[in-house]
């Protein structure tokens, strides 16, 4: 009687063991991220990282208006590459259901690769947007019925954190941001132009700051800051013969450690409209 019961409970663990691995994997192939823009992609290791980016309000929600088209994401999901996938249907897995859910929703920041024991995320700038505050202006109908203050009220949400740097351990799947930084790091910004180098060392030139940043005035800059992820310490490099100010310039080092600074928008001036520049015009910097 003691044996056959002791059988059952084995028997039973096994069943359970199987459903939640089941359930586990189901879960993971039928997540389908929605369509998006302005997110982060980082590859770490055979991984990569998706983090944040701005999705579409569906036309049968009530909050949609030509003021609200877009709702930011926290989300974090990855696609391993250890084996083949369909293009068109990737086997996404979320990780949002864990502490690796963003801080805030995040969009039109830069991703680097890189750090202590080359095991973090780091995440510059970009727009921040505390979703729980959002939530309960999208739930206050005193709000949502009146144009002008929702705009007031939704600019509340915006520039939800002073930190302008945050890193994503990837093993660990939790967020921080550095502790004990030294030095004065860049105004909060988005859509900077971002690389780091082989000792470490993040490199973040231009941006633009507006509205979704916290600044009533657009403004580009052209100044070049770096972060060494080693000694948690800013520095702000006087570089001479600095481009116009500018954001969204693709960024690409060079073996011979020149950082070129290709495409992107200028301004002359703040406040003024921004141009696109020139493919032909490519700045440069040299870090050796």
């Amino acid at each position: 009687m003691v044996k056959m019961c002791v059988q059952e409970i084995k028997s039973s663990k096994i069943i359970l063991f199987i459903i939640i691995i089941t359930l586990k994997a189901f879960g993971n192939a039928v997540f389908v991220p929605e369509a998006r823009a302005g997110h982060v992609a980082v590859i770490v290791g055979d991984q990569i990282y998706f983090m944040g980016g701005s999705r579409l309000i569906p036309a049968t929600n009530p909050i949609k208006s030509p003021i609200r088209v877009y709702n930011l994401s926290d989300e974090v999901f990855s696609l391993s590459l250890l084996s083949q996938f369909s293009t068109s249907n990737p086997p996404y897995v979320d990780l949002s259901d864990t502490s690796a859910r963003m801080k805030y929703g995040s969009e039109k920041g830069t991703a680097v690769f890189g750090g202590p024991n080359r095991k973090n995320v780091y995440l510059i700038g970009g727009v921040q947007q505390d979703l729980a505050l959002l939530n309960k202006i999208d739930n206050n109908i005193t709000v949502t019925s009146n144009q002008t203050l929702m705009i007031e009220e939704i600019s509340k949400t915006y520039n939800a954190s002073d930190q302008f740097i945050y890193f994503y351990q990837s093993d660990a799947e939790f967020w921080s941001y550095p502790q004990d930084q030294v030095g004065i790091p860049p105004t909060r910004r988005r859509s900077t132009s971002t690389i780091i180098d082989k000792n470490g060392i993040i490199y973040i030139f231009g941006g633009r700051t507006q509205i979704d940043t916290g600044s009533p005035t657009f403004t580009c800059y052209n100044d070049l800051y770096t972060f060494n992820t080693m000694l948690l310490s800013w520095q702000n490099i006087n570089a001479v013969n600095a481009p116009l100010p500018q954001s969204h310039a693709a960024p690409v080092l060079l073996p011979n450690g020149k950082i070129l600074y290709i495409g992107g928008v200028s301004q002359t001036q703040p406040g003024l409209v921004a141009e696109l520049i020139d493919m032909k015009n490519v700045s440069y910097f040299h870090i050796i």
